[in-house]
Order: structure tokens, then C-alpha cells, then sequence
């Protein structure tokens, strides 16, 4: 009977790891696996002289294994159960200890049993099936975990599908975000190019006026320094004339403003030798001077004429030689270059940038038809304060509003909080500030960021702020469903609400009016100075 019996092996245990098929000449490594032969050497072929096990990753220093001789046999007899599927089917449904065929399902092993092994002293006292009873009653037990489990499928499924959305919906938004960074950059960029273009064409335009007048001065003075050489090289040839007779004939060739100084010079010597020679003569007798008195006065008005003509060409000469001088400037370009072109540039640009940027500040005022009786309006309308004088009963919030509601479009405004301890900024709907501000939460129409004590922070959570904002900037995207809070000393974000906005929107301030809280400094409303 012994010698009847059969083995139930899984064919999972026949089955190579690699190739997930039967082994086919099979193989035995040394830390025991096993693997189709061809599956292992195609495995090892990459892997150099030492070689790992593809299951448990044991090192070897050598391409080493053994035949499977036993493992080879139960793959053949597998392989011919697989061809002839009624051996196994007629071999599974009988007892493999009495050959009988297993028609009772034992409910306390829960295992198949043939009538002799109902008898035996091994299943004593327990409860009996028959196969088709059993099989009934259990698909019937089946059916509640199934449903269970189904429900938790469908569950899991529509989990699925909601997290695939917002997947797809992130990925949509971080492409929506990309390209609106990308737009927002794009336009920054185009005005400094174009600025920058602007200041390096006007540049060059001074750059060519200025090189116009230079030219023009560099080519007269090219002009003049052209003529000046040719006069030295004329004087420099007659000056070195060796022969005396020739020397003088050519001098007396030379234009007349070569020997201008010469002359002047010589005629100065003439004169003083005159008055020595008068000086001399002043002892003679009285009637040699009368004889020649009258040819003296003659021969002094000849000498009178010839020196005034001389004086005059002289003083030409002179006014020349002056002008010559004074004409002898170098053409300078304008310091204005300077000042304009290497000042201070960043700064100048970034104050002309503030009349393209969107959003800025908006030139919001208070409403003092919409502040509270305890609260004061500045005259200009851009600053609110407590008036203590006015205090009758303590409230929570001492509120205000803007004078100008938003149905659409983008909108930035910030807020001045300094040092207050104890404030409210946001919006608010035209219907939630017709009543008393009680819950400030969106389900009641407010979106708003709320201080108080000095530290604590709050929106519909508690917020953990590392550094008190002085400035509150507040960013309204209507169609967008957006309200975000940012420290306007360096525009790092605070907070964002996303929501559906319907009707108007107004801001809304409020002021705590306590025991405790002390609100000496108004809340004023920045506006950008372009």
C-alpha cells in the first residue's frame, strides 16, 4: 500500500526563478538554488569571474554547479501530468492512504476524507459533509467576506481614480504655474532688454554727436599742424644755407609773417640808437637846429607814416598770432555722459519698473460710513485708530471696511500692522458685513488673518510664523478662488485660501478693543509712489 502512495508537489517548486517555466536540465548551485542550466550561464555572462546567485545574491568566486538528477525527474513527471491532465485529476480525488474516493469533507480538520478514514480513531467525534454539501455551504459563508472584500475593491478603485485626479490636476497645475512664472519673467526681461537697448542707442547717439565735433576739430587741427611743417621746413632750409649772398637773398624772399618778430625786434635796436644820437647832439649850436627844422618836421612826418604802418601790421600780426592761440583747444565731450550712463543704474531702472508691474499696491482708502463708532478715520482715508474717548462698551472686533468691493479680476493691497498686538486684515462678503463679525471663517464669508496677544497667528488654523510681519500684503485672484497673505518686508508667503468667490468682496480691518490689549498705532493703508 506504501508503495502506492503519491507525492503532491506544487509546481511552483518545479519552476525555474529566471525563466518562470519548468527546470529544464536543472542545476544545483552551492548555496543550494536552483536554476535551468542555460538560465544561470545566460545570467552569469556579464557578471565576470565572480558570480552571485539571482535569488539569494551569495557570492562565488567561480561559475560552479551540479546536475539535479532528482529535480530533472519530477519536472519529466510534471511535464507528463500537464499532457495527460486525467492522471492527476483521478490520482487527487482519492484517498491516498486508502485508495478510496474522498466523498465526506471533515468540518473540524477541514480536509477530504474517504469512509474508511471517517471510521478511524483520527476524525472520532467530529462533524461530516458530504463533498457537494460542503462545497455549497462554504460558498455560501464565502459570499459575505466576498462582498466585503468587493466593496473595499470598489472603494479602493474610486480612491484610486481620486488620487489619479489629483495627480493629473497637480500636474496640470505645476504647468499652469510654470508658464505663468515663465510670462511673469518674460515680461521683465523684454523691459530690461528693451531699456537696456534704449540707454545703449541713445549712448552711441551722443557717443556720434560727440565724435562729430571732434573729427571736425582733429581735421583742422591736422590742417594747421599740415601748414606748420611746411613753414618749418622752409625756414629750416634757409636757416641752413651756408653761402652768406644767397642766404640773404632768400630771406628777403620769405612771406613777411616769417620775419614779423625779427623785424619788430630790429627796428626797436633802430630806435634807441636814434635817441642816443639825439641825446648826444643836444649840446650844438641853436641855429643848426632852426636851419634844419623845417627839413626835420618834413622827414618826421615821412617817419611818422612809415611807423604807424609798420605799428599796424604788427598789431595784425599780434591779433594773428592770438587767435591762433586761442582757437588751440581740444573739443571735450559732455561730463552729462557720465552721470547718465554710470550713476546709479539699478536703482533708476528698478524706480521706472514700478509702472509696469501688476499687480501693485492698490490705492485703497477706509470707509468711515463702514467703521466702527470706536474707531477713527484718518482724513485721507488711508489710516484707522482707536478713539478711546469714544469707548462705551468693550467688543471683540472694532471693524472697518474698504471703500471698494471687488467682483473680479486680480487685486494686491497692503497693510501697515507695526508693532499693534491685536488685528484682523482680509475680505469679507457684502452679505457676512451686514451682520455683527462674530466667526470670522470662510463658511461665514470671511477669508482673514488674524494676530493676537502679539504671537499667535491664526486663519482657520494656527499659524507658526518665525518672523512678525510689520507690513501685511494681501493677494486677490477673483475668478482664480483665490486670498494669499505675504510679509511685505520681503514677500515671503503667510498663508493661502482657496475657495469659490460669488458676489462682492470687500477688505475688512478690525482693531481688538480689550482690558488687556493696548492698539496705540493706527493701521494704515500702503500706497505705492510711482
Amino acid at each position: 500500500m506504501a508503495a502506492d502512495k503519491q507525492v503532491l508537489i506544487s509546481t511552483e517548486d518545479l519552476t525555474c526563478s529566471i525563466c518562470l517555466s519548468l527546470f529544464v536540465e536543472p542545476v544545483q548551485l552551492e548555496c543550494e538554488h536552483n536554476f535551468c542550466k542555460s538560465c544561470i550561464q545566460t545570467y552569469w555572462e556579464n557578471q565576470g569571474q565572480v558570480v552571485s546567485c539571482p535569488e539569494c545574491r551569495a557570492v562565488s568566486q567561480q561559475k560552479s554547479y551540479k546536475k539535479a538528477r532528482v529535480l530533472a525527474n519530477l519536472c519529466e513527471k510534471a511535464r507528463q501530468l500537464e499532457l495527460n491532465p486525467g492522471l492527476q485529476q483521478e490520482g487527487g480525488s482519492r484517498c491516498l492512504e486508502h485508495d478510496e474516493k474522498l466523498k465526506l469533507f471533515c468540518q473540524d480538520d477541514q480536509a477530504l476524507i474517504c469512509v474508511i478514514c471517517r471510521d478511524s480513531p483520527a476524525h472520532s467525534g467530529h462533524s461530516f459533509l458530504p463533498v457537494a454539501d460542503a462545497v455549497k455551504k462554504y460558498k455560501v459563508q464565502l459570499q459575505s467576506p466576498l462582498h466585503s472584500f468587493e466593496e473595499r475593491k470598489n472603494r479602493k478603485i474610486k480612491l484610486k481614480h481620486q488620487q489619479e485626479e489629483k495627480i493629473s490636476e497637480l500636474d496640470e497645475l505645476t504647468q499652469s504655474l510654470e508658464q505663468h512664472i515663465s510670462e511673469q519673467f518674460a515680461k521683465i526681461q523684454q523691459y530690461l532688454e528693451d531699456k537696456k537697448a534704449c540707454l545703449i542707442r541713445e549712448l552711441q547717439m551722443q557717443r556720434e554727436d560727440a565724435f562729430k565735433l571732434m573729427d571736425l576739430n582733429l581735421a583742422e587741427i591736422n590742417k594747421e599742424l599740415k601748414s606748420l611743417e611746411e613753414d618749418v621746413s622752409k625756414l629750416q632750409a634757409v636757416i641752413h644755407q651756408e653761402d652768406n649772398i644767397t642766404f640773404l637773398k632768400e630771406m628777403k624772399r620769405l612771406p613777411e609773417r616769417y620775419l614779423g618778430s625779427e623785424k619788430s625786434e630790429s627796428e626797436e635796436e633802430t630806435n634807441d640808437d636814434v635817441d642816443e644820437d639825439d641825446n648826444k647832439n643836444e649840446g650844438d649850436s641853436d641855429d643848426d637846429k632852426n636851419d634844419d627844422a623845417s627839413d626835420d618836421d618834413h622827414d618826421d612826418d615821412e617817419t611818422n607814416d612809415d611807423t604807424d604802418d609798420d605799428e599796424n601790421e604788427r598789431s595784425d600780426e599780434a591779433s594773428d598770432h592770438e587767435s591762433d592761440e586761442n582757437d588751440e583747444d581740444v573739443v571735450e565731450f559732455s561730463d552729462l555722459i557720465l552721470g547718465k550712463f554710470r550713476g546709479p543704474l539699478q536703482y533708476a531702472i528698478w524706480k521706472e519698473m514700478k509702472g509696469i508691474l501688476s499687480p501693485v499696491p492698490a490705492p485703497l482708502l477706509f470707509d468711515p460710513d463702514a467703521a466702527h463708532s470706536q474707531l477713527t478715520v484718518s482724513d485721507d482715508q488711508t489710516s484707522v485708530e482707536l478713539d478711546n474717548m469714544k469707548v462705551v462698551n468693550e467688543s471683540e472686533y472694532l471693524y472697518v471696511l474698504g471703500s471698494e468691493g471687488f467682483t473680479f479680476g486680480i487685486h494686491y493691497w497692503e497693510v501697515a500692522v507695526a508693532d499693534i498686538s491685536d488685528w484682523l486684515i482680509g475680505v469679507a462678503t457684502e452679505s457676512a458685513t451686514e451682520e455683527e463679525m462674530v466667526d470670522v471663517f470662510p463658511e461665514h464669508g470671511y477669508w482673514t488673518l488674524l494676530l493676537r496677544d502679539g504671537d499667535e497667528y491664526y486663519t482657520d488654523e494656527t499659524l507658526k510664523l518665525d518672523v512678525k510681519p510689520r507690513i501685511i500684503g494681501i493677494y486677490l485672484d477673483y475668478e482664480g478662488g483665490q486670498l494669499s497673505f505675504y510679509n511685505a518686508d520681503d514677500m515671503s508667503h503667510l498663508f493661502t485660501y482657496t475657495d469659490t468667490f460669488t458676489g462682492k468682496l470687500f477688505p475688512c480691518f478690525a482693531l481688538v478693543c480689550n482690558d488687556d490689549v493696548e492698539n496705540n498705532e493706527p493701521l494704515r493703508l500702503n500706497h505705492l509712489l510711482i
